[in-house]
């Protein structure tokens, strides 16, 4: 919030004494807030109190219902941001504003853009007129084209700090401080990433695979692998789908052998993801030397590497199961 806000203050600074650029590219991690600084920045240049953020200007912002403000976005079920879209915008941005003195236009995802949508954005670039400001977003500045990038102002938006992030999730999701700490600490300083793990159920997924390594041994491996590819199946539709669904529960197990790294090279308990009863209670029942814990947390990418040559998703699970077994078979000689 405080990097937004010193953000924030340079925009206005650069907007007062005429020096602020027409065009911007945000880019960084998903979910690390692009979109949300994008955003502020056009209710500052439309908000005659520049960007109160209380007025009905920044609330017709805010629900994107402001004449001279639009946020574009890939349609629907569409991969790219289509020519069309740019088109569009290419022919509002040359009229002058309706309510104010400027326009604000924001374009996300715009390194989803077609080679076509691209060439027309660049012919917008190259001839900014004077009372539009065009914003745009990427996660992957590399994929935009330099002739882009080159007629862009860039900020980089970092990724926040777990204790930032979980703090947010406690404050503003009542979660409890040991689920917040462990979600912002997968989220990677995405508090965007964070919230939709939540919503997504991690926290259920998380339980339910604690209570089954619990108890896997040499008789269960298979029938672990066989509900894991039931559940994977139930969650998903379509084969792509499912692949992004085991990938999800490889990223959760990975958490636990990382947990185990850690612990086995005498690191502290901050460096790990979970404190919760239920997590030691399995780390107690696993004592794994750093070779073993080693070898688990290669399991997982050696499982993403199966996926990545699209190897048969059961034979993926049951796999994955069969060799983690014998992983943790040498950890309890």
């Amino acid at each position: 919030m405080q990097a937004t806000e010193t953000l924030l203050q340079r925009f206005r600074q650069a907007y007062e004494s005429g020096r602020m650029g027409h065009a911007y590219l945000f880019h960084g991690p998903e979910g690390v807030g692009k979109r949300a600084l994008a955003i502020e920045a056009a209710k500052m240049l439309l908000c005659p109190s520049r960007g109160c953020g209380s007025c009905p200007v920044c609330r017709r912002v805010e629900t994107r219902n402001h004449a001279d403000f639009r946020l574009i976005e890939r349609e629907e079920g569409s991969q790219d941001l289509k020519i069309g879209q740019i088109r569009e915008m290419q022919g509002e941005i040359h009229l002058r504003p309706m309510e104010g003195r400027n326009k604000v236009f924001i374009l996300a995802d715009c390194d989803r853009m077609s080679e076509e949508a691209a060439n027309c954005l660049l012919k917008t670039l190259e001839e900014p007129p004077g009372e539009s400001f065009l914003f745009l977003l990427s996660e992957t500045p590399e994929a935009l084209p330099e002739t882009i990038r080159s007629r862009c102002q860039e900020v980089r938006i970092c990724a926040r700090p777990a204790h930032e992030i979980a703090e947010l999730l406690v404050t503003e999701a009542g979660m409890q401080e040991g689920e917040a700490r462990f979600l912002a600490r997968l989220a990677e300083g995405s508090l965007g990433r964070a919230r939709r793990m939540k919503e997504g159920g991690i926290l259920e997924l998380k339980a339910w695979l604690l209570e089954g390594l619990k108890g896997l041994d040499g008789r269960r491996e298979l029938q672990f692998a066989a509900e894991l590819h039931g559940r994977i199946r139930s969650a998903a539709d379509g084969l792509e789908a499912q692949r992004e669904e085991l990938r999800r529960y490889l990223e959760l197990l990975n958490t636990f052998w990382r947990d185990r790294l850690y612990a086995s090279l005498g690191l502290p308990e901050d460096y790990g993801f979970h404190r919760d009863e239920a997590a030691r209670a399995l780390y107690a029942a696993l004592p794994m030397s750093p070779a073993q814990a080693l070898a688990a947390v290669e399991l997982s990418f050696q499982a993403e590497e199966w996926l990545r040559h699209n190897a048969n998703l059961a034979l993926v699970v049951e796999n994955y199961v069969v060799e983690l077994r014998r992983i943790l078979n040498r950890a309890e000689r």
